[in-house]
């Protein structure tokens, strides 16, 4: 509690300005990764209860490629639905518009490491154009993104909205699935890797469920 809180349970707080906000696309895919068929499909009943066989025939699990992929995907797909519909509550609550995105470029692993793609952070050395820091190769790519992200979030802090004169930006409609690709693939991209899977999550919330980054 800080002073003049107004309480749990009261109306939020809540500045009625233009947001920017996002992910990045391996956001938390390297805990307890499952490694077999079954450890998958104990993974998701554990997660998801009566909706999990819903889930198990819509991300692909008979192989360890397919499983890899798999676990990856229906992660991103949960924090992604839970900020598609958060960021839909907050265009019809604050009347403002909210530029949500997601980002996918890899930062460089460390020479002989182990990559961990997108990961949580991996955005900011490019956001200040902090490259080449340890081991590591970086291309004319990383350089290329670092410029991305900067003129967008100069764009965002001077007009409030991150277009640039080289790329559009259209803010969430109320009804709207689309999010900003960053990094490697920019441009509008869907916020779920597909309509099914969309459905499938509204449902789970609807119904009671909780999603989360983790």
């Amino acid at each position: 509690m800080v002073a003049n809180d107004p309480g749990i349970g009261s109306a939020p707080i809540m500045s009625n300005v233009p947001l920017m906000t996002g992910f990045n696309a391996d956001e938390g895919t390297v805990f307890g990764v499952p490694k077999s068929p079954a450890a998958f499909e104990e993974y998701v009943k554990s997660r998801y209860g009566d909706f999990a066989d819903r889930f198990l025939v819509l991300y692909p699990h008979s192989t360890n490629t397919e499983i890899d992929l798999s676990v990856k995907e229906i992660s991103r797909d949960r924090y992604m639905a839970n900020l598609l519909v958060w960021t839909r509550d907050r265009v019809g609550s604050s009347g403002q518009p909210v530029y949500p995105y997601l980002y996918d470029h890899p930062y460089p692993a460390a020479i002989g490491g182990t990559a961990f793609g997108a990961f949580h952070t991996a955005s900011i050395p490019y956001l200040f154009g902090n490259l080449g820091m340890g081991p590591r190769t970086f291309t004319g790519k990383d350089a290329t993104v670092s410029l991305q992200l900067q003129d967008h979030l100069i764009a965002f802090m001077k007009n409030g909205s991150p277009a640039t004169g080289t790329s559009s930006w259209a803010r969430l409609t109320a009804d709207g699935s689309l999010v900003m690709g960053l990094g490697d693939t920019l441009g509008p991209r869907p916020a779920v890797s597909s309509p099914a899977r969309l459905a499938t999550f509204q449902a789970y919330l609807k119904a009671g469920g909780k999603l989360s980054l983790f």
